[in-house]
Order: structure tokens, then sequence, then C-alpha cells
């Protein structure tokens, strides 16, 4: 038995004009879906404390090119300020260096933004040190 290719091409056309039309209705909605925000960056009141395993000739913390806080010490291990960090919806970071004595050193550094709860990490050296840090909450958080 013989089939019918015209008919068959003819039934197999209107079948997919059928199906365009609901593919024509979703691709070229009228309501586009909107670009994802952007994470608000903004400068927070933020209190960074500093704690060195031995006593650093110097520190600075850099964030954005920019120093935002600098320090020649004396006879101390424990440094604490407040600082205005940018801290967008995930988090903040920050370049950080210090000239310390040769050997083994532990510095821990923590922040605390504003309405944040605290974070803090441990940097381990063998002499000066230069660090990106990053910390970072969850927008729950």
């Amino acid at each position: 038995m013989r089939g019918r290719p015209l008919l068959q091409w003819a039934l197999f056309a209107l079948a997919w004009a059928i199906l365009l039309v609901p593919i024509v209705r979703v691709t070229r909605s009228e309501h586009s879906a909107a670009a994802p925000a952007a994470p608000d960056a903004g400068s927070v009141t933020t209190w960074v404390s500093l704690r060195f395993s031995v006593i650093p000739e110097s520190f600075t913390l850099r964030q954005g090119g920019v120093v935002v806080w600098q320090q020649t010490t004396t006879d101390e291990r424990e440094f604490e300020q407040a600082l205005p960090l940018t801290v967008d919806a995930f988090g903040t970071e920050f370049s950080f260096s210090a000239g310390l004595p040769e050997g083994a050193a532990a510095i821990e550094v923590s922040v605390e933004p504003d309405g944040r709860p605290a974070r803090s990490r441990t940097v381990w050296a063998n002499g000066d040190v230069d660090a990106l840090l990053a910390f970072s909450w969850r927008p729950h958080d």
C-alpha cells in the first residue's frame, strides 16, 4: 500500500503551525524577566581587630586601592579600630599587609560590620605577609 506524501507533508506542516502559536506567545511575552538586582555596596562602619602572635613592625589595610588603616607599631600585639569598609549583600574583602620579623607568626583578623555577626580569619606567615582577606555573610544572617 502506498502512502500519500503530499497529504502527509500538509498534516506535518499543520501540526507545526499549531505548535508555533504557543511558542510565539511564550517567547514574545510582554512581561520580560527583570534583571537581577546588584547587591548594594556601601560604606559600613566596621569594627576591625588585629591580634598578632609577634610584635609587627607595621601593617596596612587597603580596600579598593585606598588605604583604610595604616600603622607603624610600638610594642603592642593587639589593635582595634572602627573603619568605614565597603560591605555588600554578601560580604567584604580587603588587602592586608604586615611587616613581621622572620619566623613563624599568626595574625587573627576579626571584622564586625554594623548589623552583622563577627567573622574572623587567621593568617599564618613566615616573615612579611601580603594577603587578600574575604569575609562573607549569607543574605539571611
